[in-house]
């Protein structure tokens, strides 16, 4: 072990060995500074992030208010839904008189070689209603 000591104190007094040392008693001054610096960020940032953990969990527990304009918004789109069901039953019912009159016209046998409306024809496609 004697030598050993004797072969690492012969290398520390050369020009290498003196260059060696100062690089790792540098990276560990590095790598200590890092650490505090790290160490002392994170404990004073700890109790402000414990807070805004804290209010987000509050804000995702509690429901968000409604507001009035959204009560009306919802009521306009209710009335909107009542009028289009509504359109879309009178659009269905006068389709189906005018496949009704279409059949009926249908029947009636074709005079001259064509099918002509006579006046009455013609008003009762513009009565449907």
């Amino acid at each position: 072990m004697d030598k050993a000591i004797k072969a690492a104190q012969a290398f520390f007094a050369t020009k290498y060995g003196k260059a060696l040392a100062a690089l790792l008693l540098l990276g560990a001054i590095i790598a200590y500074a890092h650490h505090r610096g790290v160490e002392s960020t994170s404990a004073k940032f700890t109790a402000q992030v414990q807070q805004l953990k804290q209010q987000l969990a509050d804000a995702a527990a509690t429901p968000a208010p409604v507001s009035p304009q959204c009560r009306e918004e919802q009521g306009a789109e209710a009335g909107t839904a009542e009028r289009l069901k509504q359109a879309e039953t009178a659009k269905a019912a006068l389709e189906k008189k005018v496949k009704d009159y279409e059949k009926q016209l249908g029947h009636r046998p074709a005079k001259a070689g064509g099918f002509v409306l006579s006046p009455a024809d013609a008003r009762s496609l513009q009565n449907i209603r």
